[in-house]
Parts: structure tokens; sequence; C-alpha cells
């Protein structure tokens, strides 16, 4: 689907544009390349991609999956090894990403940034 009123159809990270897409359905979020039913969101970082489930009812919550999946990027550009999930397995380096994610939503939405 066409990025929603008010969200990003591409972004910029460290010089590198992505596509963003917006799904109506987990399911319809990660590729035949993930072992996974469904997911609130995906990167491709050779295609450039990026995919997050639409909330409509809770746009908030479409902008923190957005932003989880930016910091995944970055981890990787960035080598932060603490916030890489090793062999897709780690619960505490996705959560505490997750968190992070959500603090970043949160400063810029309450400081209409």
């Amino acid at each position: 689907m066409k990025a929603p009123k008010g969200h990003a159809a591409k972004v910029k990270i460290n010089g590198v544009y992505y596509k963003v897409e917006y799904k109506e359905r987990a399911r319809d979020v990660p590729d035949e390349t993930v072992q996974v039913e469904s997911a609130w969101g995906f990167v491709d970082v050779t295609r450039r991609l990026i995919r997050v489930v639409w909330h409509p009812e809770n746009p908030d919550q479409t902008k923190r999956n957005l932003w989880h999946e930016i910091l995944h990027i970055l981890t990787m550009d960035m080598n932060i090894s603490s916030l890489q999930q090793k062999n897709g397995d780690d619960d505490t380096a996705h959560r505490d990403l997750d968190t992070l994610a959500m603090g970043i939503a949160t400063v810029l939405k309450e400081n209409k940034l």
C-alpha cells in the first residue's frame, strides 16, 4: 500500500535511501528469505527495503515499528554488536532495540520533531 499520510515512503540512513513499504497484515511483511510466518517489521539491506505493518487504529505503533527497523540497520552499519541479534534468537537484544525504538518515537512525537 502507498505510504499513509504523515509516514515516510523512503528514509535515508547513513547516506543510503531505503524504500518503506506498509502492509496491512503481519503475514505480508516477511519475504521468502525469512523463516517466520508473520512480523511487524522487516529489513532487506541488499534491496534497501523496509516493510512494516500499518496500524490505522494506532499510527504511533507504525512509527515505533519503523524506528525499530531503522535501528536494526544502524546497529548493522555501525557494528553495535550488543543490539544485534545473533542467529535470529537473541530476545534480549531484540527487546532492547524495541525499547529504544519506543523511546525515540515518543521523544519525536512529544517534541513535534
